[in-house]
């Protein structure tokens, strides 16, 4: 069994919307965004994905999260 995810992760979402960086009124849900961004970590470790996450894939997956966060889709920003 897993140990629980810490609550930092979710924190520093919460206080971008605390801080109104997130979409008026979006119901942002802070565990799903939390996931993907593990996921693809996690991904790359155990499907033994070949190629590097160079600084490129690095900021677009960070780009596709933040665009979420404020309510603007999956794209990069």
């Amino acid at each position: 069994m897993a140990a629980p995810m810490p609550d930092v992760p979710p924190q520093i979402f919460e206080r971008a919307r605390e801080r109104g960086e997130t979409a008026p009124g979006t119901d942002l849900d802070l565990i799903l965004i939390v996931d993907q961004a593990y996921g693809v970590l996690w991904y790359r470790i155990l499907a033994g994905h070949d190629a590097p996450l160079g600084d490129a894939q690095a900021v677009d997956q960070a780009g596709a999260l933040a665009a979420q966060a404020r309510g603007g889709g999956s794209g990069p920003v």
